[in-house]
């Protein structure tokens, strides 16, 4: 790869695949491979050009700012050697006192406080890869040579910044059996990491997608590297159009039987990762019972007939309290909050009314002040059979019912913490076998049909009968308006890429495949764009509707340069040889 990457604009990172019980260790390394910690941090990817530096999530959102002090002590003490660079890795909080690092939950409460000059616990960051520097792209060089690249422009002897090294067992960091990485999993976990990477040294960089050269692998992944947790839905933060997306769940904690204290629950985690028909489920269900929460305000304000909420200013632990009253048919209860901003509680629901719904954890358990409990879910998501626990076929939910009373206990949940602390829940997680597999989710391609303006797909026109079309994810409203007009003009149009995956769809010789893009920032583009095949601007779809509009009968535009959002090299050369290469210079 020679082409320069702009400074400050964010490249889309290449993304770790997932080692599961179909892979075999020796076919995917062949040549061997290192083994590396994956921290417990956030993916970052820092561009420097002189003295500005910029931050950014793995989705591109600027962290300059909330990281300024990372960025000040590296300006400072010069700890990259280079005027430009782009480089990769992971950002986390290091306990300068007890040598260790910190909890991802914990990052940004840590670089709130090293604004105000905090030195106790600091920013730090791990690096592991380099895409440019100095205006040179390295993309296309192998991981080993880009390793090395990268420990000569950062500063030795930094406890800020830092170039991750391969792991060695035996002095050695080439590896090549499973049965070393089991060895350096329990090192691994036993230090609190969150798993190991695996990497193919030979590897380059492919930027925006799943590299079949780099590999995670973590705790629950694994039989017996999991604990499945019953919790009750209690709150919800909520998106722009005011529904529910990221659920707050609590573990119960019942009254004595000699006991007059209310049947209470304390929150202990939030979730997401649900199907956008489970979202939708789960907010219709628990809409008649919403009351909305904030954290800052007199919580005399937020009483209605139906919940008292109450600020406990307590010196050890403040905290929230909403208490739901007693009704006919159901007594009173109360759910305990931290109030803490992170809780990120917007809306709270009635528990007696609420779901069940089981998750999947690692057996680790983190300390936390964020929630009520002392502890929560490490990488909590929901059970892949089990999920929500609610049967309601009218809004397409099949799980085995449960009521409001069978969350787990703050006693089981205490053991779990017990045995997670003193290291004998970690016993069962030994790693003498393979992976688990792991469900395919992939979407196979669909022709699109059942457009409005004929109901049933049957094309109006032919002029792009010979077509078969896919237009990439892109803004609802346009993707619809795209694929209702490749279909009115005869095109076969399909919902996913018919030339992606392992095996490729075949078509016809009189066919043409074509796929239509909207921008040159999705990952669906930078996947065409690394394999090398055609992207065309929907400017090209529109043009054809156009040029209907005005001669029914006319053919479509002929593909040229001014079209193409990627050009593939086959098809440049097709450009050279119709006398178009002056234009080609300029297609990316």
């Amino acid at each position: 790869m020679n082409n320069t990457l702009e400074m400050s604009k964010f490249v889309i990172p290449m993304r770790l695949s997932r080692f599961t019980a179909q892979h075999d260790i020796k076919q995917v390394f062949p040549c061997g491979f290192w083994c590396e910690n994956k921290f417990d941090g956030w993916r970052l990817q820092l561009h420097k050009n002189g003295n500005d530096i910029r931050l950014y999530s793995r989705t591109g959102k600027g962290y300059s700012d909330s990281f300024r002090s990372l960025i000040d002590t590296i300006l400072r003490d010069g700890l990259l050697n280079v005027d430009q660079c782009i480089v990769d890795g992971e950002i986390l909080s290091w306990d300068t006192v007890h040598q260790t690092y910190g909890l991802c939950s914990s990052l940004m409460t840590v670089a709130n406080a090293c604004k105000i000059g905090a030195r106790d616990k600091i920013l730090v960051i791990r690096l592991f890869d380099v895409m440019q520097i100095d205006g040179e792209n390295v993309m296309g060089l192998q991981l080993k040579i880009r390793r090395e690249r990268l420990r000569m422009i950062v500063k030795t002897n930094s406890d800020v910044v830092q170039v991750v090294e391969p792991l060695k067992l035996d002095g050695v960091d080439v590896l090549n059996t499973w049965d070393q990485v089991k060895l350096l999993l329990k090192i691994a976990m036993s230090n609190g990491e969150e798993g190991l990477v695996l990497k193919d040294f030979e590897s380059i960089y492919n930027p925006g997608i799943r590299s079949v050269g780099l590999f995670k692998i973590k705790p629950d992944y694994f039989d017996h590297g999991t604990v499945e947790y019953d919790l009750l839905i209690v709150g919800a933060r909520c998106g722009i159009d005011g529904s529910p997306f990221h659920f707050l769940v609590a573990v119960a904690d019942p009254p004595a039987s000699d006991s007059k204290h209310l049947l209470r629950f304390l929150t202990v985690s939030h979730f997401g990762g649900m199907t956008v028909v489970e979202k939708k489920a789960l907010g219709s269900v628990l809409h008649g019972t919403r009351v909305n929460f904030k954290k800052d305000v007199d919580m005399k304000t937020l009483n209605t007939d139906a919940v008292t909420f109450k600020r406990y200013n307590s010196e050890i632990r403040p905290y929230v309290t909403a208490t739901w009253v007693a009704t006919k048919e159901q007594p009173a209860v109360t759910v305990i909050f931290s109030g803490k901003r992170d809780e990120f509680c917007e809306v709270v629901f009635d528990p007696r009314d609420s779901i069940i719904v089981t998750l999947k954890a690692d057996f680790r358990l983190t300390p936390t002040v964020t929630f009520a409990t002392n502890h929560t879910l490490r990488f909590p998501r929901l059970h892949p059979e089990k999920r929500i626990r609610l049967d309601r076929p009218d809004i397409k939910i099949h799980g085995d019912p449960k009521a409001f009373s069978d969350c787990m206990c703050i006693s089981e949940f205490e053991d779990i913490v017990k045995s997670s602390i003193d290291g004998s829940i970690a016993t069962k997680a030994n790693f003498d076998f393979i992976p688990n597999k792991r469900k395919c989710l992939s979407e196979k391609p669909k022709i699109v049909t059942d457009r409005q303006y004929n109901g049933n797909g049957v094309p109006r026109y032919s002029m792009l009968l010979n077509y078969v079309i896919h237009v990439q994810k892109c803004q609802p409203e346009t993707l619809k308006s795209l694929e209702m007009i490749a279909t009115e003009l005869g095109a076969t149009v399909y919902s996913c890429d018919p030339n992606s995956g392992k095996k490729p769809m075949v078509f016809s010789s009189d066919k043409k495949v074509i796929v239509i893009g909207t921008n040159t920032t999705s990952q669906a583009f930078v996947r065409c764009k690394c394999a090398d095949r055609d992207v065309v601007s929907s400017t090209w779809l529109r043009d054809c509707y156009s040029l209907h509009a005005e001669d029914p009968s006319a053919k479509p535009p002929d593909l040229q340069p001014m079209y193409m959002l990627y050009t593939s090299t086959g098809t440049k050369e097709e450009f050279v040889g119709k006398s178009m290469g002056d234009e080609v210079g300029n297609v990316e």
